[in-house]
């Protein structure tokens, strides 16, 4: 549309939708209101314009993050471009380190929440915690020896998904375990205390 009509502006699933297994779509909707918020600040003056330029950069943002996650199933077709496998290496790194690490845990929550840039996985304290975390695996030879029981975990074979989308469960539970770990995070200081 080369023009939108006077008084109209578009918001949330309207502009863009996601892939509805990562929940980000209110995510998205809330930080476009944020979005339209600040451009209220400055006036009604060009405000559609303004309003979809600044939206713009909160869905691109969204949009990549989907778009990589998506595109770390091998199941779904379309070019992998070095950018993209090197985010998911970094993501999968992040995602183990959660299930054994809970400040990697509280991290990749605010990636996946949309608080922090994924970027933060190149933060040289984080990188330490993955390495850390890695060797604990190996040393474990487990993914998740060191996770303490999982809370609402996905079936690995869910009726109506089909036997291909294991990845996205291991993914959905990590979620989960990663939840988990945040959730039990105080009591164990409190327990150490004590």
């Amino acid at each position: 549309m080369s023009r939108t009509p006077d008084g109209l502006l578009a918001l949330g699933d309207a502009i863009c939708s996601y892939n509805p297994i990562y929940g980000q779509g209110v995510t998205i909707a809330a930080m476009e209101a944020l979005d339209l918020r600040e451009c209220l600040r400055r006036g009604n003056r060009n405000l559609p314009r303004r309003f979809f330029d600044a939206s713009a950069n909160t869905v691109r943002k969204a949009w990549r993050i989907t778009v990589a996650a998506d595109l770390s199933l091998p199941e779904i077709e379309g070019p992998r471009p070095l950018s993209v496998r090197i985010s998911n290496a970094l993501m999968d790194s992040a995602l183990t380190a959660a299930e054994y690490d809970v400040e990697c845990a509280i991290q990749f929550m605010k990636i996946i929440e949309m608080l922090d840039a994924p970027t933060s996985v190149l933060r040289p304290g984080f990188l330490l915690r993955v390495v850390r975390a890695k060797l604990m695996q190996s040393r474990t030879g487990s993914r998740s020896a060191a996770t303490p029981s999982v809370v609402g975990q996905v079936p690995q074979q869910h009726p109506g998904l089909g036997a291909g989308n294991a990845s996205v469960h291991r993914r959905q539970n990590s979620y989960c375990r990663a939840d988990s770990r945040i959730a039990s995070a105080p009591n164990e200081a409190n327990e150490a205390e004590a």
